[in-house]
């Protein structure tokens, strides 16, 4: 049974004892944290972020517009740099967190029709990064339609722009990226494994909404990880910090041992928004 413990409760770290105002909390351009999350982010210089990246935005926003509720829209609040002393700038952004299953091998109840055997990110043996298993986070792909046919012909009359525009390049984020994920106040680490579609931001593996979410994770029946519901995603008020300047190596341990580099990957995020905490400039 996974413990509160287990799931970086933000009440088991020292760091995040909330000895600031939550006046702090509050971007120059009126973005608020969501109130649950509030006393964990409470040493965020939210009032320094810089609002960045308008045309992701502007295009999420106008594909929510376009879906609607029933396809899984963004509702990004906006994209932020947060400079620090040293290093680059953390990024984040508040949206929703779509459930990614790629790389796992088998999900019992995925019946859908966007499971993918690999991830972006990939060992050099050729195998994926497991969301069973890994805490990982999804960024959006290059926006190019020849990138993206399968929901080219889900939404043929959409709001296409086959613009170019390269999320991961314009933020400096590279594969194996360092981060935290944040939902109400509990925060795992993970690692940038996968590119999703360029119309959407906001989804993580599996494996993070078991460790963020507690029991309103997306598997059902009484029978732990019996049935899996991928559309079953968390629709809001989830927060990402990317740190540009720390790269995870997935080599070190290697395809073999994931467990292993899973419980790496959560000590070391967690670690990484300790220093970023201590480095806003």
């Amino acid at each position: 049974m996974t413990t509160r413990r287990d799931l970086f409760a933000w009440s088991a770290l020292p760091f995040l004892a909330a000895d600031c105002a939550l006046a702090r909390s509050f971007a120059g351009d009126g973005y608020t944290p969501p109130p649950r999350s509030r006393e964990l982010l409470a040493r965020v210089h939210f009032d320094r972020a810089i609002r960045k990246g308008k045309k992701y935005a502007d295009r999420f926003a106008k594909w929510d517009r376009h879906v609607g509720d029933r396809h899984d829209p963004s509702n990004c609040k906006g994209i932020y740099q947060i400079p620090t002393v040293s290093g680059k700038a953390a990024v984040f952004w508040e949206s929703k967190m779509a459930v990614d299953t790629d790389g796992a091998k088998s999900i019992p109840g995925d019946t859908g029709g966007t499971h993918q055997s690999n991830t972006s990110l990939m060992f050099k043996d050729g195998k994926p990064i497991d969301a069973l298993i890994v805490p990982y986070f999804v960024i959006p792909a290059i926006d190019l339609i020849s990138k993206d046919p399968s929901h080219r012909k889900m939404f043929p009359a959409g709001p296409w722009e086959d613009s170019g525009d390269d999320f991961g390049q314009d933020f400096d984020l590279k594969l194996g990226t360092l981060g935290v994920v944040i939902f109400e106040d509990r925060i795992t680490g993970a690692i940038l494994a996968d590119t999703g579609p360029a119309m959407k931001i906001g989804e993580a593996s599996i494996r993070v909404h078991e460790l963020i979410r507690g029991s309103r994770h997306p598997w059902k029946g009484p029978i732990p990880r019996q049935q899996l519901d991928p559309d079953d995603g968390q629709a809001d008020k989830v927060l990402y910090f990317l740190f540009p300047n720390v790269v995870f190596d997935v080599e070190k341990f290697g395809s073999g041992d994931q467990g292993a580099m899973a419980e790496e990957i959560r000590s070391q995020g967690v670690a990484s928004f300790q220093a970023f905490l201590a480095r806003q400039g």
